[in-house]
C-alpha cells in the first residue's frame, strides 16, 4: 500500500490581483500574437491536434482516381495521354455512378483538334476542370496571368477551378484557397460552405484513408471495380507523385502535411559571428540525444542524425564532425537516419569521395550497434582454458579459426607503415576513395 502524498497548502491570491496578472498576460498575449511570435506555436499545435482528431463518420464523398504507374503500365502510353482518352474516363466514370468528376489537370494549350473535339464533347456541368494563375516577377512587378482550359474546351458547361494551393511559411500545406472560384468548391458544389480563405485543412483522415483506384480500373470500372465504390461519390482525378511520367508532376509528395511536419525540423548548431550552422558540436550530440529520449517517452519513432559536416572537402574536419554526429546517432538509438552518407559543405552538396569513407564508416556502427558478443565464442572462453600461461594467443586454435571475422576492418582506411604508404603513393583518404 502507497503513502498518500502530502496535502499542499493553498494560497488565496486577491481577485484583484488575479484579475491584474490575467489583463496583463492577455495583453501580453495579444500583442504578441499581432507580431506574429505565436505563429510558429500555432502551426506546430495543428499538426499535433489536426492528425488526432476523430476522422468524420460515414463514407468518404471522394474518390480518387489515380494517374499512377501501374495505369501507365496498362495503357502503354507516355504522357500527355490523348484528350479522347479522357473523354472515356469521364463517360466510364458517369457510367459507374459518380455525381461529378474534377480532373485535376491543365488543358491549356490546344492539342490534336480530333482530341479537343472528343474530350470537349465529354464535358458537362458535373464535371471541374483545373485553372490555375501564373506568377511571373518582372523589374516592373509581378504580373499575375489567369491560366484557363484551351478555348476548344469552352462553353460546354464545366466547370473551372483554381488548382493552386497556399503554402504556410514553413512550406507547409495546411490551409485552403478560399474562395468559390477554389477547386474544391467548383468539384463539391453544395457539400460544404465555401471556405473563407486560409481556412485550415481537416487532416483527421490518415494518409490512404480515402478510398483509391487507378484510371486504368476506372475505364474498365463495371469489371474491375465494385458497383457501389464511385455510385454518388465525387471521382477525383489527379496525378500519383511517383509515378515516373517524364514530367514536372512526377517526383515525392512536394508539399510537406500535418501527417510529413510532426515533428520534422533540422536541430543544428550556428556560428554566432556568422550565422552559418555548424555540425559536429558537443550542443548537437546532445540534441540528438534527448530528443530521441523524448521519442522512446511518447512511444514513436525518431528519424535525426546522421554524418554532418560544413566542410566541402573530405578532409579532418569533416571526419571530426561527421564521427561527432553519427556516434550520438547510434549511442542514442535513433529508428530511421536519412543523410548516413554523402552529407557536405552543410547538406549543399553531395560528395562522391565523402560518400565512399561514410559508408566505411557505417559498417564500423553497424558492428558497434550490435554490441558485445557475450557468447561462448565470443569471449574466447576455450582460448584462455587451453592457451599456455605466458604465452601470446595468436597462434591459439580460437584464434585461427576467428580471425578473419574477429574485428571490422576498413576498406578505405590505410593501416600501413610510413615507409609503405609512401611507396604506394602516398595517397590521402579522398584519393583512397576514388581509386
Amino acid at each position: 500500500m502507497s503513502a498518500r502524498p502530502a496535502r499542499r497548502t493553498a494560497h488565496r491570491v486577491p481577485l484583484r490581483a488575479s484579475l491584474a496578472v490575467a489583463a496583463l498576460a492577455g495583453a501580453a498575449a495579444a500583442g504578441l500574437g499581432l507580431a506574429g511570435v505565436f505563429a510558429p506555436l500555432d502551426r506546430a499545435a495543428y499538426d499535433q491536434a489536426a492528425t488526432r482528431l476523430p476522422a468524420p463518420a460515414g463514407p468518404s464523398p471522394v474518390v480518387i482516381v489515380a494517374i499512377d504507374e501501374p495505369s501507365f503500365q496498362e495503357i502503354g502510353l507516355p504522357w500527355p495521354w490523348p484528350r479522347s482518352l479522357h473523354a472515356r474516363l469521364i463517360e466510364a466514370l458517369r457510367g459507374a455512378g459518380a455525381s461529378a468528376v474534377a480532373l485535376d489537370i491543365l488543358f491549356a494549350d490546344p492539342s490534336d483538334p480530333a482530341e479537343d473535339a472528343a474530350l470537349a464533347a465529354a464535358l458537362g456541368p458535373d464535371v471541374t476542370l483545373g485553372c490555375d494563375e501564373a506568377r511571373i516577377e518582372t523589374p516592373q512587378g509581378v504580373l499575375t496571368q489567369r491560366v484557363t482550359p484551351a478555348p476548344s474546351l469552352a462553353g460546354r458547361g464545366a466547370r473551372c477551378g483554381e488548382v493552386g494551393l497556399p503554402l504556410d511559411p514553413d512550406g507547409a500545406l495546411r490551409r485552403l484557397p478560399g474562395g468559390a472560384g477554389a477547386f474544391a468548391a467548383q468539384a463539391l458544389p453544395g457539400a460544404a460552405p465555401v471556405p473563407p480563405p486560409g481556412a485550415l485543412i481537416d487532416m483527421s483522415r490518415p494518409p490512404g484513408a480515402l478510398p483509391r483506384v487507378s484510371v486504368y480500373q476506372a475505364l474498365d470500372a463495371g469489371r474491375m471495380l465494385p458497383p457501389e465504390l464511385l455510385r454518388g461519390r465525387v471521382a477525383l482525378v489527379g496525378f500519383d507523385l511517383r509515378a515516373g511520367t517524364g514530367t514536372a508532376e512526377a517526383g515525392p509528395d512536394r508539399f510537406r502535411s500535418a501527417w510529413t511536419a510532426r515533428g520534422a525540423g533540422l536541430a543544428s548548431s550556428m556560428s554566432m559571428a556568422t550565422g552559418a550552422p555548424t555540425f559536429g558540436t558537443p550542443e548537437g550530440g546532445q540534441a540528438i540525444s534527448v530528443m530521441a529520449a523524448l521519442a522512446r517517452r511518447v512511444g514513436t519513432p525518431f528519424r535525426s542524425g546522421g554524418q554532418f559536416t560544413a566542410s566541402k572537402y573530405p578532409d579532418a574536419q569533416a571526419a571530426y564532425e561527421s564521427s561527432s554526429t553519427i556516434i550520438p546517432t547510434v549511442l542514442s538509438g535513433v529508428n530511421f537516419v536519412l543523410h548516413a552518407a554523402g552529407w557536405q559543405e552543410g547538406g549543399l552538396a553531395l560528395g562522391f569521395e565523402k560518400l565512399i569513407l561514410d559508408a566505411d564508416q557505417l559498417g564500423f556502427m553497424d558492428v558497434y550497434a550490435r554490441g558485445i558478443d557475450i557468447s561462448e565464442n565470443g569471449q574466447a572462453m576455450e582460448a584462455f582454458r587451453t592457451n599456455p600461461h605466458g604465452e601470446h594467443f595468436l597462434g591459439n586454435g580460437h584464434t585461427l579459426q576467428n580471425f578473419e571475422t574477429a574485428f571490422a576492418r576498413s576498406t578505405e582506411a590505410d593501416n600501413n607503415s610510413f615507409e609503405q604508404w609512401t611507396d604506394e603513393g602516398s595517397l590521402t583518404s579522398a584519393q583512397r576513395a576514388n581509386a
